[in-house]
Parts: C-alpha cells; sequence; structure tokens
C-alpha cells in the first residue's frame, strides 16, 4: 500500500538524516590545538634538536587538523547524498499515494501531481550524489585540494539552498492535492528557512583577512588577523551544518504533520462531477 511505504520512508531519515552538532566546525581548530600541544611537548623533551623518530611525530602532529578536515568535510558530503535521497523517494510515494487516493475518490490532481513530477524529475538532474571518497582524495591532493575544497564549499551552500526551495515548492502542491481530496493542509512553515548565502562573498572575506592577515605577520608580527581568517572559516563550516540541520528538522515536522492529516480527513472530498 502506498501509504505503507510513505511511512518506511519518512522512517529512513533516522538513518538518512544525519543531525551534526554544530561543535564538529571546531575540529580543526582542536585538531590545531592537539598539534601545537605535541609540538610544544617534543621541544620539552628533545629541545630543537630533535631525533628522527620525533620528527616523524611532529610531522603526523602537524596533519591532524587537515585529517579531522577532511573527516568533516567526508560526512558533509555523505549526509547531502542520504537526505537528497530519501527526499526524493518521499515525494516518489506522495505522489503514488495521491495518484491512488485521486482514483479511488474521483478526484482531478493532474495538475498537482504533474508539477510535482516536474520538480522531482529536476531534483534527480541537480542532486546527482557526489562521491565523499572521491571528493576527499581530491582534497587530499596539492594544489587540486585548494579548488576541490572551495567546490565542496560551494556546492554544499548552494545545493541545500536549491533543494530547500524545490521541496517547499512541492509541499505547496501537496497542500493543494491534500486540499482537493478533503484532507486538511499540512503546516509547512519553516522556523528557520535556508538562507541565502553568497559562496563568492564568504570567499572573498576569507581572502580579504588572510591577505591582510599576512601583512600583520610581516610588518606587525601579532597574528591577530590570522585568528579572524581561522574564526572566519569555523563559522562557514558552521553554516554547513546549521543550516541542513534546520532543514532537516523542519522537514521531519512536516513529514510528521503529513501523516497525521492523511490519517484524519477534516472533510470528505468534493463529488466528483458526472460525466455524461
Amino acid at each position: 500500500m502506498a501509504t505503507d511505504k510513505l511511512r518506511m520512508t519518512i522512517a529512513r531519515r533516522a538513518e538518512t538524516d544525519i543531525m551534526l552538532s554544530p561543535a564538529w566546525c571546531a575540529l580543526p581548530l582542536i585538531g590545531g590545538i592537539i598539534s601545537i600541544a605535541i609540538t610544544i611537548w617534543l621541544i620539552m623533551t628533545y629541545g630543537f634538536h630533535m631525533p628522527a623518530s620525533a620528527y616523524v611525530i611532529l610531522r603526523a602532529a602537524s596533519l591532524i587538523p587537515f585529517v579531522l578536515m577532511l573527516y568533516l568535510i567526508y560526512m558533509l558530503i555523505k549526509r547531502r547524498n542520504t537526505h537528497f535521497r530519501r527526499t526524493q523517494e518521499l515525494f516518489e510515494d506522495i505522489v503514488a499515494m495521491l495518484r491512488g487516493a485521486s482514483a479511488e475518490k474521483g478526484v482531478d490532481l493532474t495538475g498537482q501531481l504533474s508539477l510535482v513530477e516536474r520538480y522531482l524529475s529536476e531534483a534527480r538532474m541537480e542532486e546527482v550524489e557526489k562521491s565523499p571518497v572521491l571528493w576527499v582524495i581530491l582534497c587530499i591532493i596539492p594544489i587540486v585540494n585548494i579548488f576541490a575544497i572551495l567546490y565542496v564549499f560551494y556546492f554544499l551552500m548552494e545545493d541545500w539552498y536549491e533543494h530547500e526551495r524545490r521541496e517547499d515548492d512541492m509541499w505547496t502542491q501537496v497542500n493543494s492535492a491534500l486540499t482537493a481530496l478533503g484532507y486538511r493542509p499540512i503546516d509547512t512553515r519553516r522556523p528557520e528557512p535556508m538562507p541565502r548565502r553568497s559562496f563568492f562573498v564568504y570567499l572573498i572575506i576569507y581572502i580579504v583577512l588572510m591577505f591582510i592577515a599576512g601583512l600583520d605577520i610581516l610588518y606587525v608580527h601579532s597574528g591577530f588577523i590570522a585568528g579572524l581568517g581561522i574564526l572566519w572559516l569555523i563559522y562557514w563550516l558552521y553554516t554547513l551544518i546549521k543550516d541542513p540541520n534546520n532543514h532537516m528538522a523542519s522537514q521531519a515536522r512536516i513529514e510528521d504533520d503529513l501523516m497525521m492529516a492523511l490519517g484524519a480527513p477534516t472533510a470528505p472530498p468534493p463529488t466528483p462531477p458526472s460525466v455524461g
């Protein structure tokens, strides 16, 4: 039954809609602190004339922030893929359920369902899966990694925004269909809609801060601006975690409201026009 399949797809969100703690944005910073602590410990233990083994440890310690950054990137891409895939399946199930109800009750939902299917087709073309492993590998390769990391940040910002915009359009049509069938409309309002963040503005701010930081270190020797650049990067990561979290939380509420509405129609469907 279409409703049962819909219920199963909704239940799968516990596996696919990964809610990451905003504290994850501090992973690179924590890695940097660990790296500095190890470096200080090695210097205090061996001085500046370290044995080869200590240099190996020092080199490994310097990679800790980067490794933690790669792990965060992997998780961000993975949850993008799993959530987008489940959402597409969710609306496929909703369309199947509404089409069955339309045939059963004799209510024409051609307009609403065709629009949902058009948005779904658009989603399948634009929300293609991106391999987390591949992008992590690209983020490791020297020189390539600069462009790879920037592109990951770009599509994580853009894809989620477009995903929510498209999803809201589909919910509008679903509500129209539910109303036509005699069900109450569901509440599709989002307490914190996905903001329209500009990747290029974020990038320019980061570049300007790091450029000024270079001058600051060269001439003033304070490193204060460099700290601001790092904080801006952490904030950038914070938005990549928080915005999808808010989206998935509001979608979960909408899905639950949908199931409640399907279980309790508020009015009988309109009588279909007679033919002949």
